[in-house]
């Protein structure tokens, strides 16, 4: 079961074909898109993911919907407004549907990212503490893409620290972000704060316990 969606309001604001649930499924179909897992790679044709529609409806249960029909009618939505691709395609005599991000998908989730660069700016101007090196200072630097691809225990355990998550979990993320940037071209400047991006879209910020 997917636990958390992402939806942005302000993105589905502008397309008035798509609502709440077309949107939802979008957030489960780009988290499939991204996916690591050996099984979901193995089922990919030419850069597209299979969308299994039983599996979609029993992941997403508050969506309420109990037909493949009403799933495929919410693909088609979503390929007409230009998110993404799809590709039909008979497998042992099932008709299947892969799906591929177009680049026009970034825009649901790049301004995610510039608030978390936002964020950490602000964290590093308001160190009073000239004498204390904060972690997050390390953001002055850039991070290239072998950041994630060499990305050690501790930092991941160091990161999951800041998100409901955990190293595993943050580990799997940095290369869901290297397989989207191999397989549809992109570029990021940070990728730490890409990778941060993704895991606050999916996992949401840790909240500070406070004692009473």
């Amino acid at each position: 079961m997917k636990y958390n969606i992402y939806i942005n309001q302000k993105v589905m604001s502008e397309y008035e074909s798509l609502d709440i649930k077309d949107m939802a499924i979008f957030n489960y179909i780009h988290t499939m898109c991204a996916s690591v897992n050996p099984r979901i790679n193995k089922e990919r044709i030419k850069g597209h993911t299979w969308i299994n529609y039983e599996r979609l409806i029993e992941d997403m249960p508050a969506l309420r919907i109990k037909s493949r029909n009403s799933i495929s009618l919410r693909i088609t939505k979503l390929e007409e407004s230009g998110f993404i691709k799809t590709l039909k395609k008979m497998v042992n005599g099932h008709r299947r549907v892969f799906v591929k991000l177009t680049t026009q998908s970034d825009s649901v989730f790049v301004e995610n990212t510039e608030r978390v660069l936002s964020h950490e700016k602000r964290v590093r101007e308001n160190v009073q503490d000239n004498n204390t090196i904060d972690n997050t200072t390390k953001d002055n630097n850039t991070y290239p893409l072998s950041y994630l691809e060499n990305l050690s225990v501790k930092e991941a355990n160091d990161i999951s620290k800041e998100y409901n998550c955990t190293r595993g979990q943050v580990q799997e993320k940095a290369q869901a972000v290297i397989l989207y940037c191999e397989s549809n071209g992109k570029r990021y400047k940070n990728y730490r704060s890409t990778l941060k991006g993704w895991l606050l879209r999916d996992y949401g910020k840790k909240e500070k316990q406070v004692w009473i």
